[in-house]
């Protein structure tokens, strides 16, 4: 047996030697790889999450911010409808 660790073993855990020699021989990965390879993935959704959530605030926001410019622009039309119609007269 080599007393040279391979490079996809260092600073890997192993819950047995048959889990090793699996990731040596076969390329399976052990659980300790796969677990930190989910809490990573889990990090970065959950930065995703933030970031989209933010974006959909500030659409929101502008939506509303819209909304309101048109109902101004409704109660603006209105009035200058009203005077229309009253110079009419």
């Amino acid at each position: 047996m080599p007393d040279e660790v391979p490079e996809c073993c260092r600073g890997v855990v192993y819950a047995s030697r048959t889990e090793a020699l699996r990731h040596i021989e076969e390329g399976i990965e052990p659980k300790s790889m796969a677990e930190a390879k989910l809490k990573q993935d889990l990090a970065e959704a959950k930065q995703q999450i933030q970031q989209l959530t933010a974006r959909v605030q500030a659409a929101e926001q502008k939506a509303e911010r819209a909304e309101e410019k048109a109902d101004q622009a409704e109660k603006k039309a209105a009035e200058l409808e009203e005077i229309a119609l009253s110079d009419k007269l």
